[in-house]
């Protein structure tokens, strides 16, 4: 008998060739379809090929089988079933052979009228339900969406083996790492009890007398044999990890149902794996041996009432079936997935959309995850796919942790969990409204809604408690913290949080009780006692993200992440200007009212005045023909004792407003027609009135203007390359006056006087194109000045006053140089240092020689095409330097080059900071503000309140030039207060004392002789803010008094200002500071 009942397990598992090729798109078999006879008929099995025919035993069904040619007539599945409800359904069914040409149709028809037969119906073909895609991309994504770490949380490990997963599918590789731990054992065929399948197990006998020989981990029903190996790497594998692979193991990935044991059903034939056959066969197979839990990724458009039997039989027995709803994208059902008691699984992608391929309708029960899978593949490996296919195992996975969870379950209360707790997507859909079943699968919330309790945060919120008044949570200022929780599932008691902070905060009280939350929406908070937080004094600007560990009773643990911002940012800003930011900013008190202004232009094509509490100047902006990038200088132009501010365009007008934003008369002024570079102002003929010089790109040339708009004298100057970076002021030659200093694209350094001749020594030729403006100062202590010039193919010089290369020089970075020079002495060793950024986002720092300043290069998060500026904003006396970036943030590092507390700061609104901030106490707090533009529309002109208080205000090079006329020139010129010659011994003028300094401050000089003396107190703008003494004076030493005060009697700001001893034929100039 047994021999008799394998026989025809091979005659039902083959299928013709014809079978599929015959009728082209066909999804049956065209030459054998199934019968069900009814309860209590019984038929005689018969094949004329083998044994020949002489009755079923009904004269009407001989007479069909004659007629309609009729081949054989096999058992639907000859194996025994131990099941009583599979046995009353598939014992009645048969699989009925109809000869080669004979019309199946007719057969079919023929049989379904006869009184013996239930139904007669095709034998339909199911199509694996994927869509391959890249299997080198993928990440368990669906594992968070589902919410599976959270359902581990729950229920895993050993308690999860309990379900058995069947997959019905094209086969399953075993062996594969990830899939072998949890392969399903048949207890009765593992003959020496390892639990696992090997030769041992082989014996060539149906040892648990299921009708499979040696069915250890499952079985191939297609090609009837023990090994359901696919026959090369196609679907069931990558199928079966979706459910179920070996968790918590260190290596591979995982799946949702952590431990589930998968049975391995092949049901497809080794020439065609895209094909199942005998998915029903393998349907019952799995039900029989002990599946409590069926997969099927399979299917067609077509029903069929012997299907249907089997899943109403499975059902009954208590077995789970889920199915993959198909990939046609349309909303008719697709089989089985479209049967009673199926569970139908759609696909939807990782934001909760449906998969364009997936179908959908009111038929559907769940959503799952099918887009980019990563699963298993092969023997050892991984590949994501998309399909059903793949929702539909991991909704199977779900399922098993429900079964483990929850063993005396029925299919329908399981069926109701799954849905019950599934997350409703209709609004993400809503083309889509009911055709998605319940929902996407939740597995935290099919397992736990009823046991456990599920915490949700709802809202949080802080209030500062103690800070610097600005209401804004900066260094050093404390905060308390409430947060505010739901609870969805069952009651939670003693619920307690516990924060942690990123280590950039002091947590005073980091542990609060909740008390108890009730289930169902109760809710609760910690407003009685909130968390106690303190930042550090060098917290980091921007967001950052604390740690919030909840834990209640009975056994539940949760954690949230809460967010708080920390800002430097000055009251008042960012201010939302609505072009982009390319131009440095200039700060100064404009209009003379005791506060600072900030002057800055943007890309909206106007120049704006800032106060320094964010609000706009009377009488600004003003607008201009073209993007001003190259920003704004400031000086009195007119003699009339009030600030100008000079500005231009790139289309080349030149323009001048006084402080309320008057324009001057004779401008604007155009000087050509495309201009990037910033005006510069200075006395280059010596008369004491300020000219404007001026680079223009397009026409070559360097223009100087009058005060009322006119050229100067016999200007422009005709150079041969295009001019981009803006000229600098210095006396190279020693003869009382500035010379105009710049480069071209023409890789040509210019020194010009007055009448446009050249400086002995120049013009110069350097190796690359010059887009920068030079800057000036005495570097090597030898009386003359140097030029620091840089190149687009990132060779930086310094030249000597006569343009040769002085020793060490030049230094090439390895990147393009946009980035200006400036010239401090950083390590206050008495020699100035110069400091550059580069493309390669680094900045540098250079002795006098050429040596690398210690510490340095620092290598910053983006390109460097902003100036850097100096000054000492922590108060060691050392000055720092800062530096924006391409990458949006602000730079701050010392002189050994580690970064400053606090820094990098980030803009607001993130975006390039390509141009030089200005550094200074903009509000009169005794704090260094720094001010920069950010190259993007809106909330970009930033202010930085740097919250350490300054005690001094050793500011070298405090903004972009240096200084407001932007000369670029490091020296007291720059302020029209100039040394004549180097100080006699007999004359001294002595650093006042104390300097810093508050309310008064000593100056001590001495003079040889008797003789008339001049003592006068200037700004960094060269404009006299109080007369200390005129008069003849007797020779020694004197002491005057400064009380801070101005020729007017009112009180001056914080900054830097210069003395001036005048005497007979001698002028000396020292600086000093006063702070407020």
């Amino acid at each position: 008998m047994k021999l008799y009942l394998v026989f025809f397990l091979l005659l039902i598992t083959f299928v013709s060739a014809s079978a599929i090729e015959g009728i082209p798109g066909q999804d049956y078999r065209t030459d054998e379809f199934i019968i069900s006879v009814h309860n209590g008929v019984t038929l005689t099995p018969f094949s004329i090929a083998k044994s020949g025919f002489s009755s079923t035993g009904y004269t009407s069904l001989d007479r069909l089988i004659e007629r309609e040619n009729i081949t054989a007539i096999e058992e639907y599945y000859p194996a025994p079933v131990r099941n009583e409800f599979l046995r009353d359904v598939v014992k009645r069914m048969y699989v009925v052979k109809v000869g080669n040409g004979d019309n199946l149709e007719s057969a079919i028809t023929a049989f379904g009228g006869d009184t013996q037969i239930e139904f007669a119906e095709q034998y339909n073909i199911h199509h694996l339900c994927y869509v391959p895609n890249d299997p080198l991309i993928g990440n368990w994504y669906q594992l968070t969406n589902i919410e599976a770490y959270q359902a581990w949380d729950f229920i895993r490990g050993d308690s999860t083996s309990r379900p058995i997963l069947g997959i019905v599918d094209s086969g399953v590789y075993y062996d594969h790492p990830e899939l072998a731990p949890n392969m399903w054992i048949n207890s009765g065929e593992d003959l020496n009890g390892d639990g696992q399948f090997t030769s041992a197990d082989i014996n060539g006998i149906d040892d648990d007398a299921n009708g499979y020989i040696d069915d250890v981990v499952g079985y191939d029903i297609a090609m009837n044999d023990n090994i359901p190996f696919e026959p090369t790497p196609t679907h069931g594998t990558h199928v079966a990890g979706c459910a179920s692979m070996a968790c918590d193991n260190g290596a591979g990935g995982a799946a949702v149902s952590w431990g589930a044991r998968i049975m391995a059903v092949k049901c497809a034939r080794d020439n065609a794996p895209e094909y199942i056959y005998g998915g029903f066969s393998g349907i019952t197979y799995a039900a029989d041996n002990g599946a409590t839990v069926i997969n099927l990724s399979w299917g067609s458009a077509y029903f069929s009432q012997a299907e249907q039997n089997v899943i109403n039989a499975v059902y009954a027995a208590g077995v789970v079936v889920v199915a993959a709803a198909g990939n046609d994208g349309v909303s008719t059902r697709f089989y089985p997935a479209g049967y009673n008691h199926v569970i139908a699984v759609a696909s939807v992608n990782s934001s909760d959309h449906l998969s364009s391929f997936s179908n959908y309708g009111t038929w559907i029960t769940v959503s799952a995850p099918g887009e980019g899978i990563h699963s298993t593949w092969d023997h050892n490996s991984f590949a994501s796919l998309d399909g059903t296919s793949m929702a539909s195992p991991i909704t199977a996975g779900v399922v098993c942790l429900i079964r483990a969870a929850n063993p005396s379950f029925t299919v329908d209360q399981v069926k109701a969990r799954l849905m019950a707790t599934a997350d409703t997507i209709d609004y993400l859909n809503p083309n889509r409204v009911g055709m998605m079943g319940a929902g996407r699968v939740n597995a935290a919330a099919a397992v736990g809604r009823y046991l456990f309790p599920r915490i949700l945060l709802v809202s949080d919120s802080t209030f500062l408690i103690e800070d610097d008044g600005d209401g804004r949570l900066g260094p050093l200022d404390r905060f308390k913290w409430i947060a505010n929780f739901s609870n969805i599932w069952a009651n939670a008691q003693n619920v307690v949080g516990t924060l942690h902070s990123d280590g950039q905060f002091n947590l005073i009280d980091s542990v609060a009780d909740f008390g108890n939350i009730p289930g169902s929406g109760g809710t609760g908070n910690n407003v009685s006692n909130p968390f106690d937080i303190r930042a550090i004094s060098g917290v980091g600007a921007g967001d950052h993200t604390f740690t919030l560990d909840v834990t209640a009773s009975p056994g539940y643990r949760a954690s949230f992440n809460l967010t708080v911002n920390v800002t430097l940012d000055q009251l008042g800003f960012p201010v939302n200007i609505n072009g982009e930011i390319d131009s440095p900013p200039l700060v100064l008190d404009i209009d003379a009212d005791g506060s600072k202004e900030i002057v800055i232009g943007a890309n909206d094509n106007n120049y704006y005045a800032i106060e320094n509490n964010g609000s706009i100047t009377p009488g600004w902006p003003k607008p201009v023909s073209g993007s001003p990038s190259g920003g704004a200088a400031a000086g009195d132009l007119d003699h009339n004792g009030t600030i100008e501010i000079v500005g231009m365009s790139r289309f080349g007008d030149v323009y001048a407003w006084s402080a309320d934003g008057t324009p001057l008369t004779g401008f604007p002024r155009n000087c050509g027609t495309l201009m990037y570079s910033t005006p510069v102002l200075g006395d280059i003929n010596g008369d004491s009135t300020l000219e404007i010089i001026v680079g223009v790109y397009t026409n070559k040339s360097i223009y100087v203007l009058n005060g009322d708009g006119t050229n100067f004298g016999n200007w422009p100057f005709q150079g041969t390359g295009y001019i981009s970076g803006s000229a600098a002021l210095a006396d190279l030659d020693n003869d009382g006056l500035p010379e105009i200093i710049y480069g071209d694209i023409d890789s040509t350094i210019h020194a010009l006087n007055a009448d446009k001749s050249e400086v002995a020594g120049f013009p110069r030729k350097l190796g690359g194109p010059i887009r920068i403006t030079p800057s000036v100062a005495d570097i090597d202590g030898d009386g003359h000045l140097n030029i620091i010039i840089g190149t687009s193919n990132g060779i930086l010089y310094a030249l000597d006053y006569n343009s040769s290369t002085m020793p060490g020089w030049p230094v090439t970075l390895g990147a393009a140089i946009a980035s200006t020079p400036s010239l401090s002495d950083i390590d206050n060793d008495g020699h100035l240092e110069i400091i550059i950024g580069c493309n390669n986002s680094n900045l540098y720092a250079f002795r006098t020689y050429g040596q690398p300043q210690g510490g340095f290069p620092v290598h910053v998060g983006g390109v460097i095409s902003a100036s850097p500026v100096e000054g000492d904003i922590n108060g060691d006396g050392l000055p720092d330097i800062v530096v924006g970036a391409f990458d949006g943030n602000i730079y701050g590092i010392n002189s050994q080059g580690q970064a400053l507390p606090n820094f990098p700061i980030p803009a607001i609104h993130n975006g390039p900071i390509t141009c030089a901030a200005d550094l200074c106490d903009l509000d009169a707090d005794n704090r260094c503000e720094i001010i920069f533009g950010v190259k993007v529309a809106g909330n970009n002109l930033e202010v930085i309140d740097y919250r350490v208080d300054l005690t001094n205000t050793n500011f070298p090079w405090p903004m972009f030039g240096n200084n407001p006329r932007r000369t670029g020139y490091y020296g007291s010129f720059a302020t029209g207060i100039q040394n004549t010659d180097e100080i006699p011994v007999a004359y001294e003028l002595a650093q006042n004392y104390p300097n810093p300094f508050n309310a008064n401050t000593i100056i001590r000089f001495s003079i040889p002789s008797a003789q008339q003396v001049k003592l006068t107190v200037y700004d960094l703008l060269g404009r006299q803010i109080k007369l200390l003494g005129n008069g003849l004076m007797t020779a020694g030493s004197h002491e005057v008094l400064w009380d801070g005060t101005s020729d007017l009697g009112t009180t001056t700001t914080s900054g830097i200002y210069f003395y001036r001893l005048e005497t007979a034929n001698k002028t000396f100039t020292n600086r000093m500071t006063l702070l407020k």
